[in-house]
């Protein structure tokens, strides 16, 4: 760093030498100062319309709920993820196999179609995200922050189940602690919720078939929903497969066929 006696040396040498040297040393000075000044510009706008265009790819690999987070907390902070507390819904069609043996694939198409229209409906009436869909298996997460997540994904699986009339369904549901982030490539991200919540929810849903009922719930979740248990169907000592201790859950049988089962 040039020091004051030095900075006022520069000058006068600069200023004692005839003017038109001057007037073409100021005017290079100039240039340089304004190319690289230009130059930072540029990378700057490409940066931005890089991390635009990137951003844009994500999104369409995510649930459109989730654009806020992306914006906000960046995609490096979503794939280290978070472990929030969440209600986790698996829905799974009864008989689904017979059915689609039966099925052309333009009807079976069509079918699925409106199947999966009416889980994403009830979704984003509810207030849920639709985690994935796999076949004719569906995987909708709520998010507990306000303490509602239980009785939003109750009024979820009533919707589906009301509005689902030409199969039978099976819907397993349990609240607890999970880890939910963004997971893969830049090129084909999925946002997922992983953990023992979500292994509940999928074999109390397996467990409706052999129960007997369309819905079923666990003690978690029936604690904090404002309903008459008198409603439900007790099972006190529910065995689930691959878990060493029985649970408690609840379960309604409504829009359910005992016969239509795979």
């Amino acid at each position: 760093i040039a020091t004051e006696a030095e900075a006022r040396a520069g000058l006068i040498f600069l200023f004692g030498m005839p003017p038109n040297i001057v007037r073409l040393v100021m005017i290079a000075l100039a240039s340089i100062v304004l190319v690289a000044a230009s130059m930072r510009i540029r990378a700057l706008l490409r940066r931005s319309i890089d991390e635009a265009e990137a951003r844009g790819q994500l999104t369409r690999f995510l649930p459109a709920e989730l654009d806020g987070q992306l914006e906000a907390k960046g995609l490096d902070a979503m794939r280290d993820g978070q472990q929030p507390r969440m209600a986790v819904v698996f829905v799974d069609i009864r008989g689904f196999t017979a059915r689609a043996e039966t099925l052309l694939p333009a009807a079976l198409s069509a079918f699925l179609a409106r199947y999966r229209a009416t889980i994403s409906k009830a979704a984003d009436e509810t207030g849920g995200i639709v985690d994935k869909f796999v076949g004719d298996g569906a995987m909708v997460v709520f998010d507990d922050r306000h303490g509602d997540a239980a009785t939003c994904a109750v009024a979820f699986a009533r919707q589906v189940l009301d509005g689902v009339t030409d199969v039978s369904l099976g819907i397993g549901i349990h609240l607890g602690e999970v880890f939910a982030g963004v997971v893969g490539g830049e090129g084909r991200l999925e946002y997922t919720v992983l953990g023992d919540t979500g292994n509940v929810a999928a074999r109390l849903e397996a467990a409706t078939k052999l129960e007997g009922v369309a819905l079923l719930v666990s003690e978690d979740v029936m604690q904090v929903l404002e309903v008459r248990q008198s409603d439900w169907q007790h099972f006190p000592s529910l065995v689930l497969p691959g878990r060493q201790q029985p649970v408690s859950a609840w379960g309604l049988a409504k829009g359910y066929s005992a016969a239509a089962t795979e």
